[in-house]
């Protein structure tokens, strides 16, 4: 991205429905429900599920489907790390980030990151 599209993607952000979404992202981790949809987030920022499409498109260049999964997998990268969840199995862990299965949770860490989730661990330990 060049200066002016960063300027152009922070302003975007701090729009009303850009802070909004951050708030359900960050504060109360809405990616974590298994089975959150597009609709369901559409309708707590009171938009169409086009428009939010569209608003994560142009912001992230992600789809919804990629955006929650990014974030999940941030989340997992936190709690890997963490001492406190030492005792939890990775599939556990891929559960508590919102992943319906080990094997969606595997593959989109993989994809996501280059390595396995064990692989990923032990590099943080």
């Amino acid at each position: 991205l060049n200066t002016y599209e960063l300027k152009e993607l922070n302003t975007e952000l701090e729009s009303p429905l850009g802070k909004h979404l951050e708030q359900l992202i960050y504060q109360e981790e809405i990616y974590t429900n298994k089975t959150i949809k597009i609709a369901t987030v559409a309708e707590m920022l009171k938009v169409s599920e086009k428009e939010l499409s569209l608003f994560i498109n142009e912001s992230y260049q992600l789809s919804f489907s990629e955006f929650i999964n990014r974030h999940r997998i941030e989340k997992i990268k936190i709690l890997l790390a963490s001492p406190d969840h030492e005792q939890y199995t990775l599939a556990a862990i891929g559960e508590l980030a919102g992943f319906s299965s080990k094997s969606s949770f595997y593959a989109v860490f993989k994809r996501l990151t280059g390595l396995t989730p064990s692989e990923y661990k032990k590099t943080v330990q």
